[in-house]
């Protein structure tokens, strides 16, 4: 699965819609099962969201924000690596 919609969506001006957000970051871990380090990371990330239903003002739309895409970021190098790199 491209992370391409889900950086779209982290890069916009649009309000965040994190049901979308945490749909694409399910999907990304089923992608990435293998991996438990992936999984852990993006774990840690659902476990922010997961009663949010939409930021409740602009700080802590850009604090999600920021959390995505570091969470996309480490998950690209993590795969990068290649499995059973550390």
């Amino acid at each position: 699965m491209a992370s391409g919609s889900l950086d779209r969506e982290i890069k916009s001006q649009a309000p965040l819609d994190l049901v979308e957000v945490r749909r694409h970051l399910t999907a990304m871990r089923s992608l990435h099962s293998n991996d438990p380090r992936i999984t852990r990371l993006i774990n840690k990330t659902l476990v922010k969201l997961v009663y949010l239903r939409e930021p409740n003002d602009r700080a802590q739309e850009k604090y999600l924000r920021k959390l995505i895409a570091k969470t996309m970021h480490m998950v690209e190098t993590i795969a990068s690596r290649g499995p059973g790199c550390s």
